[in-house]
């Protein structure tokens, strides 16, 4: 019954080629939105670790943990230098892990910070900081790169780089007078760590000393010899990851910091502000979901009338079904055998096409958000979602089906016209 099945469908190959590829591309979209949404959440939760508080100027929970974390967007202000040692000897805190962001090297996003932060920073899974070569920042120039970097670039412990001002392009505002030097590569981490560069909070201030609103002071000029005479102590920074001794203090410590008298501080718990997050693109993900399931049933319902329709040009076929001993029902099982082959090509393709359309994606996701989109390997859930698709074409030749058995019941062995 099946090889009769294949061959009437080869014989209408244009007609059942158009449902199928329609129907697998609805699948593809569906399925590749739903695993895509568990892909995100899991990258998201796993990109930091370890860290219980983070502290920027006042703003949104959002905002801060985007430019801190996901080095996307920028702060509204910074936090000096004073409410960074308050902050360092505030009642409950283990430790602080100051950042300042602002400059870049050939597109990629410059960190000032210390070795704290490569001591107590974790990735998913609670995984620290490893360095594959070399060791963590040292002296003014001496610089960390994430292994992204490293690669891209080609970069070598020892290697010599230079700092351009702001998100500027190489070239057009390089700090060339002062450069750092590769001291460690770290290890992957699948996250946005990979691609950032860390240089010693000295160096920050260091490059800047004869620089003013963006560009470089008039007949100003400091070489790195001259350094021993300056306070390379910074004046301010970005953001500060912060460790409490005790968990269980932890909103107290928020709270705290959140009324800080000196100036206005954000304190932020990482984890509240991911669930803030998915709560904000929750509506953007059911706009998708929906517009999948709207694909899904438009194609469905194109199957169901290519069936309709070609029900009359098929009576001939039927006919001779009936005239070579087949009963109704049987005529009508074809059907239904028929839509079967379908759902399940359409399903195969529609899988296919998913798996190539997430890797694009995750792709994408970190080269322009530097977020890395862990999908799992297909499982359970899967299969069930896959055995609704096949179910619903299946669902979807029942009219069809009934109406081929009354056709063929009525019509016997003789076409009427």
């Amino acid at each position: 019954m099946v090889a009769i099945v294949i061959q009437s469908m080869r014989n209408r190959w244009l007609s059942i080629s158009l449902a199928v590829l329609a129907i697998a591309l609805a699948i593809a979209l569906a399925f590749s939105i739903n695993r895509a949404r568990d892909a995100a959440q899991s990258g998201f939760d796993a990109t930091i670790n370890g860290v219980d508080l983070i502290v920027g100027a006042r703003g949104g929970d959002v905002q801060i943990l985007m430019y801190s974390v996901f080095n996307i967007g920028n702060a509204t202000n910074n936090i000096r230098a004073e409410s960074l040692t308050a902050l360092e000897a505030y009642p409950g805190v283990a430790w602080v892990a100051p950042m300042w962001l602002g400059d870049s090297h050939r597109g990629y996003r410059v960190v000032g910070t210390d070795n704290r932060f490569f001591d107590h920073v974790q990735t998913g899974g609670g995984q620290p900081l490893t360095y594959s070569q070399g060791q963590g920042l040292t002296g003014i120039f001496g610089a960390v790169i994430g292994s992204t970097v490293a690669r891209d670039l080609g970069y070598q412990v020892g290697q010599s780089m230079v700092v351009s001002h702001g998100m500027a392009s190489a070239g057009t505002a390089d700090h060339d007078d002062m450069p750092f030097f590769v001291s460690g590569i770290l290890a992957p981490t699948g996250t946005p760590i990979d691609r950032n560069v860390y240089v010693p909070l000295k160096g920050i201030t260091a490059i800047h000393i004869d620089w003013k609103n963006g560009s470089k002071v008039p007949g100003a000029s400091v070489t790195i010899n001259d350094l021993e005479s300056h306070d390379l102590t910074p004046t301010s920074i970005t953001a500060a990851l912060v460790g409490v001794e005790n968990r269980r203090r932890i909103f107290q410590i928020q709270r705290g910091l959140n009324d800080f008298s000196a100036e206005p501080l954000s304190a932020i718990i990482p984890g509240v502000a991911l669930s803030n997050l998915w709560a904000v693109m929750r509506v953007v993900e059911e706009s998708f979901r929906f517009m999948a399931w709207g694909a899904f049933t438009v194609s469905i319902l194109g199957l169901i009338a290519l069936l309709n329709m070609s029900l009359a040009q098929r009576r001939r076929e039927m006919a001779i079904y009936r005239s070579l001993g087949a009963r109704p029902w049987q005529i009508a099982i074809l059907l239904l055998i028929e839509a079967l082959v379908i759902g399940v090509i359409a399903s195969l393709i529609g899988v296919l096409l998913s798996l190539a359309l997430q890797q694009l994606v995750a792709q994408f996701a970190f080269a322009n958000a530097n977020v890395t989109l862990q999908f799992t390997p297909l499982g359970a859930q899967d299969s069930l979602r896959l055995a609704a698709y096949i179910l619903a074409t299946l669902l979807a030749a029942i009219l069809p089906a009934i109406r081929l058995y009354r056709q063929s019941l009525a019509d016997g062995i003789t076409v009427t016209e």
